[in-house]
């Protein structure tokens, strides 16, 4: 077991020095499946990067929050019926 690693390294190497023609036919219609991958990743990275873009400038620019005394004093005043 200990000479597993060894062994499929072997049999790795032997398959690539040895290689074998594969008669293979690319037919037209994997040139418009090519293009149609590279246009969505194209277009989903830019809508990544475009919300990751809005995320950081929302971090930056939003306004402060409300502290818990301004919250607890507006909820409760609505309960009393002190609505302002």
């Amino acid at each position: 077991m200990r000479n597993f690693p060894r062994v499929l390294t072997l049999v790795a190497m032997f398959f690539l020095c040895f290689p074998t023609t594969a008669h293979a036919y690319i037919d037209p219609g994997i040139g418009s499946l090519i293009l149609q991958g590279l246009a969505a990743a194209f277009i989903s990275s830019m809508v990544f990067w475009r919300s990751l873009r809005e995320k950081i400038k929302n971090f930056f620019l939003r306004k402060p929050t409300e502290s818990a005394s301004e919250v607890e004093s507006r909820t409760s005043s609505k309960q009393h019926g002190n609505i302002e």
